[in-house]
């Protein structure tokens, strides 16, 4: 019934068509709707590849034991492992599955308290280790000699002033063991509880800085306070202490404790501030126990233990700082802060009730080999007492998880109520996973297997010539199903070269609208191929790069798959998890190098977002303009060629399409520079800087007027420390965070994800612009936006 109906509409629609032929007194660009099955006739999968089979974990390294392991690391420049135990002692070892020796790197067990929720938590090599053998360590110190507890007894959580929260330094000798009488004291907090004591640990490869957790040590008072102590966040320092534009003295001494031989990054979020602690650097925490960061993206995840209810994970996405993750005020995605509160409110990604585990144990995003199919860019991570792991699932808002396998139970003894748990994760060289088990006597370090098939699903295809997207892969011609199109403002892409195409099921409509997004059936394929110039006097000379697919799936959502082209252009492999390759580029004055990213396939879902509609550009006023089709050379409006083969669901008057909006790119100098400005930042940004998108302060949709965009003078997240900044601020560039994240490929930049070419045409038109405001005559505070908070606006324009 249902394709009858298809096939009667159809008709309608081509029948109404028809009387508008020729309207313009010129043919179509495209004469016939092409027949085409869904999913590429059922080639691409119907729904995104998901963690298939049957998993386990087993032994890694079958001969070694640990004494409650809670965390491990590969050594630089080595082929060793390291893994650190609760009590203060760490071991290095060959990282091969059947090796039998250990070697003791560094001892702290005579004043490293553990036997509870304390203890040596965090370790980091620096990232110039191979030649200055610096190590750090963040461990509850007590003084030598005191250390209580053992296998069957657990300490006293709560002494006051004995317990001491600590970050220290220290040098390896050559043979990588810890140089006698080496420790040198970064920071010593007196705490007053084992608990809740964090323990995240890890120097940021971009910018040198490290990153540390602490709770709030089990202390109310210590929650949303960024004055007083070290407690209940994420901290940020320069331990090189560079200086300069870099990073700065120490200010502020914490209330209880001591901080010294290292400086503060200058664009820490609260620097300046009347009295703050400025190595503040994100807070309201209560136990993040676990934080680690995926290079590839840039993101830093953090595992926070809930307390009465839920538990979550959190992120910090690239450029961002200062975020306020609402402990001890809210628990979990419950709601967010009540002004005033200090920083931004930030519900985490994903959280979950204490039916499905009672402590959540932060991971890393996968970007090993061996399973990087199923679990390729996605973050790992577990609970200590049900020891259950999880995949992120970040196809849906919220992100969900995937239950992949359990963590067998350690051996006791037990001291605590469980203390045979799943305490952590860590990755070798090569990016594969491991996991640890504690355990009094003796746990193991695990790793993930199959014990299994996988499930029974249509799997992606591996090769770009099995999608059926081309005919001829050579001539680079697509298959007969595919309508090519282009748009009006091209997405930055590091000034590559795209060519697009669009599969429509035969029987299936788009609904269209003038406004906002249009809604594709099931099954319609996008594609989108990627070249680069690599002569610069001779633009004609390109490499094949990626072709990505779009894929609109059975369930209203998208999935994503790019196929990086071989040296030979003969056929193109499927991009498992994030990558990057550095193109020779010649150029009049010698040879440079450009770095190019094919992103995993879960790096798609982080611009085809949902509150986007999964599908970006093929919308009214990108697709408002000319484009000549190449199997007839006619050059016609790509809406009046669609409109007229009967791609839309109800037709469209040919007279009204001159009065769609039709977007411009930004170096259109024909247009003005609002208009330009807009256009880029509808395309560039409006994916997440919109409702339901990312936690932001202006609105980058087209469809919003300019004065409710939240733009002009619009607060920010991130003020970058620049005095009066705002998202745009009339007149002034310099104080402009718009304009200094787009001119910018460091951690602040915008867009984030891709971007390792300036996009200096953008930059050039947004300073212009920005500089030709003029300031308004009066703000006045209001409550508007579309997230609901504070924005300023123009007097009369509400």
């Amino acid at each position: 019934m249902y394709f009858l109906h298809s096939i009667i509409r159809g008709l309608i629609c081509s029948a109404a068509l028809m009387l508008c032929l020729g309207a313009r007194g010129q043919s179509y660009g495209l004469t016939g709707r092409p027949s085409v099955g869904p999913f590429l006739d059922n080639r691409m999968p119907e729904a995104a590849p998901t963690v298939s089979g049957e998993w386990s974990t087993v032994p890694a390294f079958p001969d070694l034991y640990f004494t409650n392991a809670v965390g491990l690391s590969s050594v630089p420049g080595t082929d060793r492992f390291c893994v650190w135990e609760r009590e203060g002692r760490v071991w290095t070892f060959v990282n091969v599955s059947n090796t039998t020796q250990k070697t003791l790197m560094l001892d702290l067990s005579s004043q490293c308290q553990g036997w509870g929720d304390s203890g040596l938590l965090g370790l980091a090599f620096h990232p110039g280790f191979e030649t200055n053998r610096l190590l750090f360590v963040y461990y509850t110190w007590v003084a030598p000699g005191t250390v209580a507890g053992d296998p069957n007894t657990r300490p006293p959580h709560t002494i006051a002033g004995k317990y001491h929260d600590r970050l220290a330094r220290f040098t390896l000798d050559s043979a990588g063991v810890a140089v006698p009488g080496s420790e040198l004291v970064l920071v010593d907090q007196t705490g007053n509880d084992t608990w809740h004591n964090g323990g995240g640990l890890f120097f940021h490869p971009g910018n040198g800085f490290l990153y540390w957790t602490d709770g709030d040590d089990n202390n109310g008072s210590n929650n949303q306070v960024i004055n007083h102590n070290l407690f209940s966040g994420v901290f940020r320092i320069d331990v090189d202490q560079r200086g300069g534009a870099i990073s700065h003295a120490i200010v502020k001494q914490p209330a209880d404790g001591v901080t010294a031989n290292y400086f503060i990054p200058n664009d820490n979020p609260f620097v300046g501030q009347p009295e703050v602690l400025e190595e503040f650097f994100c807070l309201g925490l209560r136990s993040p126990h676990r934080m680690t960061m995926d290079p590839p993206s840039g993101r830093i995840f953090i595992g926070d233990v809930g307390q009465a209810t839920r538990e979550e994970i959190n992120v910090i996405e690239p450029g961002e700082s200062g975020l306020n993750f609402q402990w001890d005020h809210i628990e979990g995605a419950q709601g967010d802060l009540t002004p005033p509160f200090p920083g931004l409110s930030r519900r985490p990604i994903l959280d979950y009730t204490h039916s499905d585990g009672l402590a959540v144990i932060g991971g890393y995003v996968y970007r090993g080999s061996e399973f990087a199919a199923d679990l390729g860019g996605r973050y790992i991570f577990g609970d200590y007492v049900t020891r259950t792991i999880w995949a992120m699932d970040e196809s849906t808002t919220p992100a969900g998880k995937i239950a992949l396998t359990t963590l067998p139970l350690g051996d006791g003894p037990n001291s605590g109520l469980d203390y045979t748990g799943l305490s952590s994760f860590g990755v070798d060289q090569n990016g594969e996973l491991y996991l640890c088990q504690m355990s009094g006597v003796g746990g193991r370090i695990y790793k993930l297997a199959r014990a299994g098939p996988p499930a029974a699903r249509r799997p992606l295809p591996t090769l770009l010539s099995q999608t059926g997207a081309f005919a001829d892969l050579a001539l680079l011609a697509p298959a007969a199903g595919l309508i090519p199109y282009t748009v009006n403002s091209p997405l930055w892409s590091d000034a590559s070269v795209k060519t697009r195409w669009v599969a429509v099921p035969t029987n299936a409509f788009i609904t269209f609208a003038s406004t906002g997004a249009w809604t594709f059936p099931g099954g319609a394929v996008f594609v989108k191929h990627f070249e680069l110039s690599t002569n610069d006097t001779h633009p004609a000379l390109r490499q094949r790069l990626e072709t990505r697919l779009l894929v609109r799936d059975t369930n209203g959502t998208v999935y994503g798959a790019s196929y990086k082209w071989r040296a030979d252009n003969s056929d193109a492999d499927l991009v498992s998890t994030t990558m990057s390759e550095d193109i020779l580029i010649t150029t009049a004055t010698g040879p440079r190098t450009q770095s190019w990213t094919y992103p995993g396939r879960q790096d798609c879902l982080r611009c085809h977002t949902s509150a986007a509609g999964g599908v970006l550009g093929v919308k009214t006023r990108q697709l408002n303009g000319d484009f000549t089709y190449p199997s007839n050379n006619i050059t016609d409006n790509q809406l009046r060629a669609w409109n007229h083969i009967g791609l839309f669901s109800s037709p469209v008057s040919e007279g009204a399409i001159a009065g769609f909006a039709k977007l411009v790119p930004v170096t259109d100098a024909n247009a003005t520079l609002e208009f330009r400005v807009r256009s880029y930042l509808d395309v560039n940004c409006a994916h997440c800087h919109r409702p339901g998108g990312v936690v932001a302060l202006f609105d980058a949709r087209w469809d919003t007027p300019l004065n409710r965009q939240g733009l002009i003078n619009g607060l920010v997240v991130n003020d970058l420390n620049l005095p009066g900044a705002r998202v745009v601020v009339p007149g002034e560039p310099g104080k402009s965070i718009l304009l200094q994240r787009a001119n910018s490929l460091a951690a602040i930049k915008m867009p984030p994800l891709a971007k390792n070419l300036m996009d200096d045409a953008a930059v050039a038109v947004m300073s212009e612009w920005i500089g030709a405001l003029t300031p308004p005559p009066r703000l006045e505070a209001g409550t508007g936006g579309f997230n609901g908070g504070v924005q300023f606006w123009l007097v009369g324009s509400k």
